[in-house]
């Protein structure tokens, strides 16, 4: 399973093998992609994970790490 440099990241978005959408640039970093938060906050009780919801839509295909 690859795991992706900022500049593999770019081209496997390019070539079609990861999608992101939008793609704000600025947001890939070294060996990850920033993703925007969305609007929808679940906390579920204090202490616990609180879910978000993003403004970002990632798809892997099948041998990705993510």
């Amino acid at each position: 399973m690859p795991v992706y440099s900022d500049k593999a990241i770019l081209e496997a978005i390019e070539n079609g093998v990861l999608g992101i959408t939008p793609l704000t640039p600025n947001n890939v970093q070294p060996a990850s992609v920033d993703l925007t938060l969305g609007e929808n906050i679940e906390i579920l009780t204090p202490g616990d994970i609180d879910l978000f919801s993003t403004d970002t839509g990632v798809l892997l295909y099948s041998g990705n790490v993510g």
